[in-house]
């Protein structure tokens, strides 16, 4: 599934030249609900960092009311403040995971082991291949 950019949010904003902002990714535009179906359609590259699946998506639906009441003017409920802390506590611990396992220098072999990797292994401009002496390149 691809990002379908929303063009005339990203329009809305380069507009406003007084205060421009540096985004130029359809990801930055994109609406919480196109958000939600690409991690539940790419589910294996999130599932190593995300709470179970099934609570995943009903933290995400407690998350997306509170959005909704914000963004529409609505008086928030007294414990929203908690639930959005409680939320981000709940994914802080796999986002900290997926941001640090770019520092390890030694890539995952064979990149079938890690599902990110093996998702986009058809991007990396310089793959890892194994030899037959068991040795892994990167050519």
């Amino acid at each position: 599934m691809d990002i379908v950019p929303n063009n005339r949010a990203f329009q809305a904003d380069k507009e406003l030249k007084h205060m421009p902002t540096p985004e130029m990714n359809a990801l930055s535009y994109s609406p919480l609900s196109q958000l939600e179906k690409l991690i539940r359609a790419n589910w294996e590259c999130f599932q190593p960092y995300f709470p179970p699946q099934l609570l995943w998506e009903a933290k995400l639906k407690e998350v997306s009311q509170i959005r909704h009441r914000i963004a529409h003017f609505r008086v928030g409920h007294a414990d929203d403040y908690d639930r959005l802390r409680l939320f981000l506590r709940d994914v802080d611990q796999g986002f900290w995971n997926f941001c640090t396992s770019y520092n390890n220098s030694v890539p995952p072999l064979p990149h079938t082991t890690d599902a990110v990797a093996n998702h986009f292994i058809d991007l990396h401009p310089l793959p890892w291949s194994q030899l037959d002496t068991g040795e892994w390149v990167q050519c």
